[in-house]
């Protein structure tokens, strides 16, 4: 088949598919501790990424859940916000905030869940077995699992970062779609199993006073009294194919080729009639 016959077969198959988008709030998060490194704060209204006034860093974890995304669906955008609910007393006005594939699976559990607000959970709480801290993915006061790197296990680059140029309290901020991004969330649908979300991470983790907190999963009207519109969100566009449609749109596309052959070989045909 011609290559011009194959482009067009292509163009074909990818009108048969539709698309659409879908917005995700995170099934877990959790805020881990340097300097407690076996604290947690799963339960809380805030994750923290950035350091305290000691200098001593927070990372936060997030993951989503794509099981609302159709199987064969494939994925052309990836955007994470979040809500900013505090920054460090006397913190900088700007930071830049990278979201790292996380390696390892984790847990979540309910520490910090008995808070009124987010100021004074940002030293975490003692880690209830499962939770993950900054040693371990999954505590356990005789077996925890621990992390293949202190301070969360993940991929050696970003898949986005962003500068967020104010510390407005209540100030929403997006991630935008990267190809990295859409790659880890391909992957997460293929293969559920993989799925162990991102780590924020704060690029300066060594100044005092860096940190920023943003409004967690829990930080909605049924735990803390906030708001459901400034939970973490993952916006999702996909495209799946229309199986039937594609195999009729091809097969109809064959049947064309193949008239288109039979019409040459005629006028091939009558041509060289014509001239014996």
């Amino acid at each position: 088949m011609r290559p011009r016959h194959l482009l067009l077969l292509a163009s074909i198959y990818s009108i048969a598919s539709y698309a659409d988008v879908v917005t995700l709030v995170a099934s877990k998060d959790a805020s881990i501790f340097q300097n407690n490194p076996d604290y947690s704060n799963g339960g809380g209204p805030g994750i923290f990424s950035g350091t305290s006034g000691t200098g001593s860093p927070r990372r936060a974890l997030i993951a989503f859940d794509m099981t609302s995304i159709p199987a064969g669906a494939i994925i052309t955008s990836v955007q994470l916000t979040l809500t900013l609910g505090q920054i460090a007393n006397g913190g900088p006005a700007s930071a830049t905030i990278g979201l790292f594939a996380l390696t390892q699976n984790w847990g979540q559990g309910t520490t910090g869940g008995t808070a009124t607000g987010i100021g004074g959970t940002g030293q975490g709480y003692p880690a209830n077995p499962g939770d993950a801290t900054w040693n371990s993915a999954s505590y356990s006061p005789t077996t925890p699992t621990q992390w293949t790197t202190p301070g969360g296990g993940h991929a050696s680059t970003t898949s986005a970062t962003l500068f967020l140029n104010n510390n407005t309290v209540g100030n929403s901020f997006t991630w935008l779609s990267t190809p990295q991004l859409v790659a880890n969330a391909q992957g997460w649908l293929n293969d559920p199993a993989t799925n162990f979300g991102l780590e924020l991470i704060n690029a300066d983790e060594v100044s005092p006073s860096t940190l920023f907190a943003f409004y967690s999963s829990e930080w909605d009207n049924a735990h803390f009294g906030g708001s459901a519109s400034q939970v973490p969100q993952l916006q999702v566009i996909y495209t799946v194919p229309e199986p039937c449609t594609a195999a009729l749109a091809f097969a109809g596309a064959l049947g064309c080729l193949a008239r288109r052959r039979r019409s040459v070989r005629r006028r091939k045909h009558s041509d060289e009639h014509t001239v014996g």
